[in-house]
Order: structure tokens, then C-alpha cells, then sequence
């Protein structure tokens, strides 16, 4: 006896979550905006629509391709423009995602994600290139501008003769430090 109860109770209470999920997705389905608590590399675009989303992200990034970073030694100065790295960044892909949240084919997945994002809410990344040889190119052409600049030895042949020049000790731009840096520039949407 209660085993039928049991079963009837949970019957019950499963067509009673099948309604109201129902209604829900019903609801969310007519809503054309991006869900709230919907992120793009930490930048908000909740309650957008995808041009106005796409609007407000490509703004910023044409903000980043356009930024000048100044590098000063002693009094050596030089500059690049991010836009100099051939920047790529896929703003419809990530666009895409953040507005099919909740609007797959699943209606009981879709309110799933709808309720993890009203409350955890959801940051999605954008796919970034850019072109690292002419960042070694720029490096390349810093470290041989530099004041005291490091010389490395070098040697040639000329009339069967070697050639060796010897080299000095001198300064030289942290490669990988300034990888990171210019990575950073190109990448957190949230500097501009």
C-alpha cells in the first residue's frame, strides 16, 4: 500500500515538473536577448540582442587593435600598435553560444542552463589568433635598437680566411615577459 502511494506521489510530481518546465521553456522561448548573467570575456551582454551584443564587443575590440603600447629603456623609446599583430578574434562564435543558451532541443537541458545561468551565470571566451612572427620581428628590432645592446659573436669565411668578431654583453627585451604583456593587451577585453 504505501509503495503505491509512494509511486502515485512521485507520478504526480512529475507531471507537476513537466508542466511548469514546460511553461518555463515556453516563456524563455519567446525572449529574443541573450540570457541575464551572460558574459563575453567578462564583459556583460545580458539582455542583448546578437547585433547589439556584436556591436558592443567588436567596439572594444577595435579599441584593443587600435591601442598603442609605448616601451621605454633609459632613453630609448619605441612603440606598436596592436593592430601591427594582425589580431583575429571569432566575436560570432562567441556570440552564438551566448545567445543559444537555453535554446537547444532539449526543453529540460534548456532550463537547465537557464536556471545555472540566472544563478552561477556564464562567461564565454572568444577564440584569439595573432600573428607571433611579427611580434619576434618587433622584439627582433628592439633588441638591436637598444642602448648597450647584446652583441653575439659571429664568425665568417672571407678569402679562406675565419672571421671571428667577438661579441658583448648588453641588454636584451625578456622575450617571454613580453609575450605575456602583449598577450594580455590582445586578449582582456576589460583593459580598454
Amino acid at each position: 500500500m504505501k509503495i503505491k502511494k509512494v509511486i502515485k506521489i512521485f507520478i504526480i510530481l512529475f507531471f507537476i515538473l513537466l508542466f511548469f518546465s514546460v511553461i518555463f521553456a515556453l516563456i524563455n522561448s519567446a525572449n529574443d536577448k541573450i540570457l541575464s548573467r551572460v558574459f563575453i570575456e567578462k564583459i556583460e551582454v545580458s539582455n542583448n540582442s546578437l547585433e547589439e551584443a556584436t556591436t558592443k564587443i567588436n567596439d572594444l575590440i577595435n579599441k584593443i587593435k587600435n591601442k598603442e603600447i609605448k616601451l621605454i629603456y633609459n632613453d630609448y623609446q619605441t612603440s606598436l600598435i596592436l593592430n601591427e599583430l594582425e589580431p583575429e578574434y571569432n566575436v560570432n562564435n562567441a556570440i552564438t553560444k551566448a545567445y543559444n543558451i537555453g535554446r537547444g532541443g532539449n526543453i529540460f537541458i534548456n532550463n537547465y542552463n537557464i536556471l545555472f545561468t540566472k544563478i552561477f551565470s556564464k562567461n564565454i571566451n572568444i577564440d584569439k589568433i595573432y600573428n607571433k612572427e611579427k611580434l619576434v620581428e618587433k622584439i627582433n628590432e628592439i633588441n638591436s635598437s637598444l642602448p648597450d645592446a647584446l652583441q653575439e659573436s659571429e664568425y665568417y669565411i672571407e678569402d679562406n680566411n675565419l672571421i671571428i668578431t667577438k661579441g658583448k654583453a648588453g641588454n636584451i627585451v625578456d622575450e617571454e615577459k613580453f609575450l605575456n604583456l602583449i598577450e594580455e593587451q590582445l586578449y582582456n577585453l576589460n583593459l580598454v
